[in-house]
């Protein structure tokens, strides 16, 4: 089966090349007589150019939005709809995940210690719908607002950093931070809570906001259903440009499988997809389809988390029998009908700083595995049981995991449950086995499943106590200013985390979108599904 497989690609801004004839008569006969005097050539007909008709972009989402607004968005698909509606004081440089760029901030400085970043801001912002121009008190009071008790949102983690935002002038706005956070940067550049609302819009709007949001972004809301449809149009008052899409338009298809039909058709561009078969009848649909991801780009590490309080994964030598056991590198490539190519060795996903595979490795080796549970007094195995959602790659991946543990004489039993209990479980560190895939473009938050201190209801979903001065390395990488320490800490953490295996690593997670081939330009699903649709064209 042959099967189409297309990267990441750089933006793609494509010239109209108009060229025009001049017309062409026969030459007047020689005069046989004095010229006739002068006179005024009759006026040749215009016509009027074709006007260019407006490009309209459709995409299906299998969940309709919540809230438009950074406080209260509820994840997928309320942030990719928000990244095209509201700027940020910096973003991500495009095709990067370690990199950030100018967006309301032209530029910036940090104090020598790390603690100080003042940010110099555009003059040239407008507000959406005519909510006038956007000022540094913008910035203070959408940070202000997330780190306000009262406004309970979930998403402020990244800016508690913050001990104070100062207002220098107009365009000039100075954060002085808790602690040296190196990361910061990348922080606000990839969370939603940071981006920039206007205070008036929302105080107006009341709880009309959530589907009337208001900001400086390049697509303004046109349209937004709770969850339903989601329209999106050009903002005229953008101060990157006008984007090359006129009108966006978020479908809701709860079935995959009839949004895969639905792009074969023709009557969507562009989807997100999550379901293994899916991704296999796109590889096959022909040359109309393209598919888009790349795990080199990966952002998340996808894995079994062991309870290492629970007998007997409170054993080393299990942990590690468990991942000899199974040949990740061919569960990769069955369970991601080949997108996927190999597995995972480190914690720490390829696209994020630090990143190393000088790891500890652990091949197929059933006979090993065998070995190292009878050594841990488990000659004839044992009988577990996993916590997973029906969903995505979970269940292939699972079944071939049961098969491959059985023969080392390991009984797993999959308890399938919904979205809910799952994650109460998670939160109460109730399981033998749950499955998750973290998503963080920032190795500190990645790290942060790793910590000591955040065993449940922390993200630590192993319960794993690394080795004190591992605990201590964990938390100093966090405030280490300079890159090159930090990042021989981070490496030193990557080596015993993979030593003390509390999890077994499967691969690295390649967010799959597939478009239209008459879309183009930078479809960034790097990491996570990034809709940036003002990175995208259609060119027919």
């Amino acid at each position: 089966m042959s099967k189409r497989f297309v990267l990441i690609s750089v933006l793609l801004i494509v010239g109209m090349l108009v060229s025009g004839c001049a017309q062409k008569t026969a030459a007047p006969p020689a005069p046989t007589t004095a010229p006739a005097q002068p006179t005024t050539a009759p006026a040749q007909p215009t016509v009027a150019p074709t006007p260019a008709q407006p490009k309209k972009l459709v995409w299906g989402v299998a969940m309709g939005t919540n809230c438009l607004d950074p406080a209260y968005q509820t994840g997928l698909p309320d942030s990719n709809n928000l990244v095209n509606i509201y700027s940020a004081v910096v973003k991500h440089k495009p095709g990067s995940l370690t990199e950030v760029a100018p967006d309301l901030a032209e530029r910036w400085d940090v104090s020598p210690d790390g603690l100080v970043y003042t940010f110099y801001l555009r003059s040239d912002v407008k507000w959406q719908y005519g909510y006038g121009d956007f000022t540094a008190e913008d910035v203070k009071y959408s940070w202000d607002r997330m780190l306000n008790p009262d406004t309970k949102t979930t998403g402020a983690t990244v800016l508690k950093v913050i001990n104070s935002i100062e207002v220098v002038d107009k365009y000039t706005v100075r954060v002085t931070l808790k602690v040296p956070t190196p990361p910061f940067l990348i922080n606000i550049a990839n969370t939603g809570g940071a981006l920039i609302v206007n205070k008036k819009a929302i105080e107006e709007r009341g709880t009309d906001y959530c589907l009337k949001p208001v900001g400086t972004g390049p697509y303004q809301v046109v349209k937004a259903e709770t969850n339903g449809t989601v329209v999106l149009a050009a903002s005229p008052d953008y101060f990157g440009g006008k984007p090359a899409i006129d009108e966006v338009e978020m479908r809701v298809i709860p079935e995959e499988s009839v949004a895969v039909m639905a792009l074969k058709a023709g009557e969507i561009d562009f989807m997100i997809v999550r379901e293994p078969a899916n991704i296999a009848a796109l590889f096959k649909a022909g040359p109309d389809i393209v598919v888009n991801g790349d795990p080199q780009s990966s952002c998340s590490t996808y894995a079994l988390w062991l309870n290492n309080t629970r007998k007997p994964f409170d054993d080393v030598r299990v942990r590690r029998a468990l991942t000899h056991a199974i040949d990740r590198d061919t569960l990769a490539r069955e369970a991601t009908e080949g997108l996927v190519q190999r597995r995972a060795d480190s914690p720490v996903p390829p696209a994020l700083f630090a990143y190393t595979e000088d790891v500890t490795k652990y091949e197929y080796d059933p006979a090993k595995a065998k070995a190292l549970l009878a050594e841990a007094g488990y000659p004839n195995g044992f009988k577990i049981t996993v916590d997973s959602m029906n969903t995505a790659f979970n269940p292939i991946m699972l079944t071939i995991v049961q098969q491959y543990w059985k023969q080392v004489g390991v009984d797993l039993e999959i308890n399938y449950l919904d979205r809910a209990a799952i994650r109460q479980h998670q939160a109460e560190g109730n399981y033998d086995i749950t499955v998750s895939n973290p998503t963080r473009a920032e190795v500190g938050l990645i790290l942060d499943y790793y910590k000591c201190q955040n065993f449940p209801p922390g993200p630590n979903f192993s319960l794993y106590k690394a080795p004190d001065p591992i605990c201590d390395l964990m938390n100093a990488q966090a405030t280490e200013n300079d890159p090159q320490k930090r990042a021989e800490m981070i490496k030193q953490i990557q080596q015993q985390i993979t030593n003390d295996v509390p999890n077994v690593l499967l691969w690295y997670v390649a967010e799959i979108t597939a478009a239209r081939s008459s879309v183009k330009g930078m479809i960034p699903n790097l990491g996570s599904w990034q809709t940036r649709f003002y990175l995208f064209d259609i060119v027919k």
